[in-house]
Order: C-alpha cells, then structure tokens, then sequence
C-alpha cells in the first residue's frame, strides 16, 4: 500500500519544496524593498530648518524625555541661526539646537562631519538651557554627531550654551572653525 502512496508523495513533497523556495524568495525581495525604502525615507525625512527640533521638543511631556529621539539633519546644508531678542524670539534666522533629554542629533543618517552639517552666522548654534524654554531642571543622555559650527561670531557671545544643574552631553566628531567668544570664555 505504501508503494502506492509514494508517488503521490514525492510529486507533493516536490510541490511544497518549490512553494517554500518562492515564498522564501518573494519574502526576501519585499524585506530588500523596505529596507531600501527606509534608508531612502531618513534622508527624504531630515531636517533643514533646526527650528523644527525646537518644535518637536517643546510639547513632549516630562514623561516623554525618558524615550530616545533621533534628529536627522539634511547633509550639505547651512543653517544659518538668528538673532535672540529680549521678548525671547529669534530674528534673522533659525532656532539654534536646542534639544531636551534623550536627544541625538545627527549630520545624515551615520553623523559624520564629512556630511557637512554647516550651523553658521548667529548667536548661537547649541542653546542648552532648557529651564529657560521648557522649565526642565535637568539634562541627561543628550549627543551631537558630526556637526561643523563656524563663523558665529555675534557680539561676542559663546556659539555653545550649556546651563543646566546636572546631565550628560556628549559632542563625537564636532568641528569647530573660525568662531569667537568674548575675552574669558
């Protein structure tokens, strides 16, 4: 009786051979057409404006500065920073970096310098005193990768603020050029 049956079944086992080969095979095109479309959709997706990271930063809730937020900043791109003014605005530019706990701004998806992450021309370029924009009192796990400050050169005011009572900042490949400061900093 065995016999019998044996055709039948090489000729199945034949059958499910080929459709776990194809399934396998259209699986792995479809997980290759994600993944494309992710790596393609950070960079279709950074930012151009650093006042953009100000905005995403100013509603989250205490609770939310426990989960890591990841910024993309568009590669070959100038942002050139503003102006503060007395009523707290910010005039002839853009928003410095000014970023809460957990934070990680990156120059392209893998934050190197080479991408060219230009913050340029005014007050600041990274305003870290985020008791003065949101009333945090701390600033834990905050990093910057790649970024090149140059130029900044206003009144003489230091192009990094860092005023917080206890955290973590963490610069990786962070070029500096052509900048002043007044006398003492």
């Amino acid at each position: 009786k065995i016999k019998r049956w044996q055709p039948l079944l090489r000729r199945l086992r034949f059958h499910l051979h080929l459709h776990l080969h194809l399934y396998l095979l259209v699986s792995l095109v479809v997980v290759l057409l994600m993944g494309s479309a992710q790596g393609s959709d950070s960079l279709d997706n950074c930012i151009t404006n650093l006042s953009e990271i100000l905005s995403q930063e100013g509603p989250l809730s205490t609770s939310d500065l426990t989960t890591r937020r990841e910024y993309i900043l568009c590669p070959n791109t100038v942002f050139a920073t503003g102006v503060g003014t007395v009523q707290g605005d910010i005039t002839g530019g853009q928003y410095p970096l000014v970023v809460r706990s957990n934070a990680v701004v990156k120059c392209g998806a893998d934050g190197k310098s080479t991408n060219n992450c230009v913050i340029t021309s005014g007050q600041y370029a990274i305003f870290l005193n985020t008791y003065a924009f949101f009333g945090d009192q701390h600033m834990h796990n905050v990093e910057f990768h790649g970024l090149t400050i140059q130029n900044m050169m206003h009144n003489g005011d230091v192009p990094i603020i860092i005023r917080q009572n206890k955290g973590s900042v963490k610069f990786v490949d962070l070029v500096y050029r052509n900048n002043a400061a007044a006398p003492g900093f």
